[in-house]
């Protein structure tokens, strides 16, 4: 009911939220023609899972009898889709609801900036977010982001303005089964509390639903597994992404060739693999230790390649707006291009000379650059005063998803960081005052 109330009150948010929603209805045009176009490579283990649920075969990504559990998706994401597909089939149904989780995203970071800086500072970031680019193509797609980025915000929000720790502690939770990333933000979450309340029991608080929760699942999959983990993505991304990122720049291979002649032969000596279609989980600890052992005897230059890579989250993913509209293609192993080469000769591999529709996007990169330099002298700005709890909150979490993914990061990650930056942003902006006299 608040958030109503402050879309009927602020003229400037209701204006806001209708660039958002026609932004992001004519982007995902191109899915009411084609519903594959909301799909990417990630989406089928989310949707064999939500399917396996609704047959009553149990959390399982087996594609036939017998259902072995799966410990590859956390269960926040196949809940929502099995849920949607108890209503409507049809993928595009998803798409509405990630669109409104999107447009409520939107408005608790109004909120949060009102609360945290001021309402001019909330309107900037909601307007910074209501036009981010990779946000805004999320919402088209069968993967996680839309959901956690609603989650954590959510979390965020009962947090910082509301102080209901209980409830921040269950959504957090779910945001961390949404998305494994976000394990780490508890203790940004319990640090703020120190500093804003000077008491542990707000911490014990927002603790228990989040234990109950995540440590439920990790003990679920230790039961199956043998390994105390969240996810066995966890074990297999030290291999083949983070460990392999180091191989492969030491040696002459791309690393999308040397990571699939890595994954085949480490599996020659396992019973199961990841996507845990045999029942066998034995492939988990030959990925940890694989992985461990690389990095640890490369310490140093993985820390320089991890930070490196990480930046490649801030990419503006217009790529994902021009495939769904099939404008382009792409090149195989851009990626790789990118990792090695950085992204002029990246962009220029990926286009291959149809320089047209990149020409399109070039406003639209632009609003993503400008609010990350207005996020940067927000950042700075309030890191000088030394605020302590909007550095905690804001900026720590926002950094903490930049370079917490590494050699896997990917224009797609933006999506988490965006909201942080976008609150930053809209700190600096706001406290302008003619873009005070304009809001």
């Amino acid at each position: 009911m608040i958030l109503i109330k402050s879309i009927i009150e602020n003229r400037s948010l209701r204006i806001i939220l209708l660039i958002a929603l026609v932004i992001r209805l004519l982007v995902a045009l191109p899915i009411f023609q084609d519903s594959g176009k909301m799909l990417q490579n990630d989406s089928p283990s989310y949707q064999k899972v939500a399917s396996n649920l609704l047959a009553g075969n149990g959390y399982s990504n087996c594609p036939e009898e017998p259902y072995y559990k799966d410990v590859l998706r956390t269960p926040t994401y196949p809940f929502l889709v099995a849920s949607t597909n108890i209503f409507i089939k049809d993928v595009r149904f998803l798409f509405v609801i990630q669109l409104l989780l999107d447009l409520l995203t939107l408005i608790l970071i109004f909120k949060l900036g009102d609360h945290l800086f001021s309402k001019a500072a909330g309107l900037v970031a909601s307007l910074f977010y209501g036009i981010s680019i990779i946000n805004v193509v999320m919402c088209g797609q069968v993967l996680a982001e839309t959901s956690f980025v609603f989650l954590i915000v959510l979390s965020f929000y009962l947090l910082s303005k509301k102080k209901k720790y209980l409830l921040a502690g269950f959504v957090l939770g779910l945001a961390v089964l949404c998305k494994p990333i976000g394990l780490y933000l508890i203790f940004l979450y319990a640090g703020f509390i120190l500093l804003d309340e000077r008491r542990f029991r707000p911490i014990l608080l927002i603790l228990l639903p989040f234990a109950i929760l995540v440590g439920g699942w990790m003990i679920r999959n230790k039961s199956i597994t043998n390994c105390l983990t969240i996810s066995s993505i966890s074990s297999y991304s030290l291999f083949a992404y983070n460990a392999n990122m180091v191989l492969a720049y030491k040696g002459d291979k791309p690393e999308s060739i040397l990571r699939e002649e890595r994954v085949n032969r480490l599996y020659e000596s396992t019973n199961g693999e990841l996507g845990d279609y045999s029942g066998s989980y034995d492939y988990m600890e030959p990925f940890a230790v694989g992985g461990k052992d690389v990095i640890i005897n490369n310490l140093g230059l993985y820390t320089y390649l991890h930070l490196k890579n990480s930046v490649n989250s801030l990419i503006p993913g217009v790529h994902y707006v021009l495939e769904m509209w099939g404008k382009t293609e792409g090149e195989r192993s851009t990626m790789d291009v990118l990792r090695k080469e950085g992204i002029f000769k990246a962009t220029q591999y990926y286009f291959d000379g149809k320089w047209m529709s990149l020409g399109l996007m070039i406003p639209w990169i632009a609003c993503w650059i400008a609010m990350l330099v207005a996020a940067l002298l927000g950042g700075i700005k309030i890191i000088r005063k030394l605020n302590w709890e909007i550095i905690v909150l804001v900026i720590l979490p926002g950094l903490y998803f930049l370079f917490i993914s590494g050699p896997s990061a990917e224009p797609r990650f933006g999506a988490l960081i965006a909201p942080y930056f976008c609150l930053l942003g809209g700190f600096y902006l706001g406290g302008l005052d003619r873009i005070k006299n304009w809001l």
